[in-house]
């Protein structure tokens, strides 16, 4: 109101202004309660917000603790895993090395096996030759060769392939040498055998020549008398000495032995 309003004026309130200040009120309240309503709701809002806030992070908590847990579990599992790789790893070279000393040990026993079978062949090729030098006949040296060829093909090695070229060699050659003539050499031992059974032995014949010469000494003594005992004394000797000089000849030798000299 103006300065210059009557007092009476200004007492005189009109309702309309009652009524705008209602409205006012009314509004201000209406205002206020919103404000008050929506305060309370961002408040509410603040609250349920603090309360997920919290929520989250409590979630958030347990979950970097199950992380945590989950990444020391991890952790124990890859230390686990790599013992049991070095583990493994060792397992391998121990199998590997032990794969090594088996091949050594079938190499050394495959040379073995090879040296002793080359033993037994020699062996036997030794036995057979003592008995073709005692019967003359190569039989059994060349069936210990052939029995030789029989066991390396049954082997088979390929390292005792040379070997067994070697002993097919000395086979043909013995084939190509030819069978011994038993037949002959049985007669001709059995005619030696005759002939010693036969023959006078030395010691006889050399006794009937010193009694034939003893005859004619006492014969000529008989004849001559006292004085041609000297004449008998000087003919014994020359006597003796062709006597002796003809059973040292070979003539008078007896067959069976001159057959010994010769042989």
């Amino acid at each position: 109101m103006s300065p210059s309003t009557p007092p009476e004026a200004r007492g005189a309130v009109s309702p309309w202004s009652h009524r705008w200040g209602a409205w006012a009120a009314v509004g201000v309240t209406a205002v206020a309660v919103g404000a008050g309503a929506i305060a309370w709701n961002t408040l509410q809002r603040v609250k349920q917000a603090e309360v997920e806030l919290v929520k989250r992070q409590q979630d958030a908590g347990g979950q970097a603790t199950e992380a945590r847990s989950l990444a020391r579990q991890a952790e124990a599992t890859s230390r686990e895993a790599a013992a049991k790789v070095a583990l493994l790893e060792a397992r391998v070279a121990e199998t590997s090395l032990q794969r090594t000393q088996i091949e050594e040990l079938i190499a050394q026993l495959a040379r073995s096996r090879d040296e002793n079978l080359l033993a037994d062949l020699e062996a036997a090729l030794r036995v057979s030759m003592q008995q073709s030098s005692i019967t003359g006949s190569m039989d059994p040296v060349a069936a210990a060769l052939r029995q030789a060829d029989e066991r390396l093909a049954r082997y088979s090695q390929p390292r005792l392939e040379r070997v067994r070229r070697a002993v097919l060699q000395d086979l043909d050659r013995i084939k190509a040498l030819g069978a011994a003539d038993l037949p002959s050499l049985s007669i001709r031992v059995d005619e030696a055998i005759r002939q010693v059974d036969e023959l006078p032995l030395i010691s006889a014949v050399d006794r009937k020549a010193l009694r034939a010469e003893e005859g004619r000494e006492g014969n000529h003594e008989k004849g001559r008398g006292a004085d041609g005992s000297s004449a008998a004394a000087v003919a014994k000797a020359p006597m003796s000495a062709s006597a002796a000089s003809a059973a040292s000849s070979p003539a008078a030798k007896p067959a069976w032995h001159r057959w010994l000299g010769e042989g």
